[in-house]
């Protein structure tokens, strides 16, 4: 078999091909030279390919987190993007009300592996370890920022630092205060977000801790028309340790 008179036969339409064909060896060689040859070329272009697919068909690698805030009072205002990282506890929360708080994160499976509500419950010599397991949760550091600045100081204190006025002042709202939350992530479209409430009453679970005054993170899917929740951790706060804190759960809806 001549394997310039094979290549320009089949392949002499591509181009550049008749150029190339000029320093292949114009001679015949055996059959089970040229079936070694072939099989060597398909593997490189096989291997090539293979290649190329890979690396244009990965999934994107997500960068750096960021985060756009601005004032729903003011639709038009600029938007302004932050790095997730700049919320530490350096930063004014205060500045965060009566914002909108948005992010995109890829949405993390969390969900019960039972597909019952798992409850774990822990026990924190220090707030900070709490802080850690909201870390562990894969949770934006904005909203362990805002969960951490929530904790110092008493509901009073906190609530007239947020509001610029104290709980038992609003004249529109009788009995129990109010609670401080935000609502942090997608607005109305597909993807996570999460919640971060102050409560002085935590109703729900009072039958696994003793006491009144605690921290909610919520982390929710959301769809178009839809939420559900994918975990809850709730953390008393008290003048001693150990903190209580319990983590919910929740089967995939």
């Amino acid at each position: 078999m001549n394997l310039r008179a094979l290549t320009l036969k089949y392949m002499g339409w591509c181009p550049g091909v008749k150029s190339a064909a000029q320093f292949i060896p114009k001679k015949d060689v055996s059959s089970k030279i040229f079936l070694l040859s072939a099989v060597a070329f398909i593997s490189i272009i096989g291997y090539s390919g293979y290649t190329i697919a890979q690396y244009y068909l990965r999934p994107p690698e997500t960068g750096p987190l960021t985060v756009t805030i601005y004032d729903v009072k003011d639709p038009e205002g600029t938007l302004v993007t932050y790095p997730d990282d700049m919320f530490d506890e350096s930063f004014n929360y205060s500045e965060l009300r009566d914002k909108r708080i948005e992010f995109n994160i890829y949405f993390e499976e969390d969900y019960s592996k039972t597909g019952k509500k798992e409850t774990q419950i822990y026990e924190f010599e220090r707030l900070e370890d709490v802080y850690l397991l909201l870390d562990e949760l894969g949770t934006p550091r904005i909203v362990i920022g805002f969960a951490g600045w929530l904790s110092n100081g008493s509901f009073d204190e906190v609530y007239r630092r947020f509001y610029g006025y104290g709980p038992w002042e609003r004249e529109d709202i009788e009995g129990v205060a109010p609670q401080i939350h935000l609502l942090f992530g997608v607005p109305e479209v597909e993807g996570c977000r999460f919640e971060v409430r102050r409560e002085p009453v935590p109703g729900v679970v009072a039958s696994y801790v003793n006491g009144f005054d605690g921290i909610y993170v919520f982390k929710m899917k959301l769809e178009i028309g839809r939420m559900f929740p994918v975990w809850t951790l709730y953390f008393r706060l008290n003048d001693a340790p150990p903190f209580s804190t319990i983590l919910n759960r929740y089967p995939h809806p």
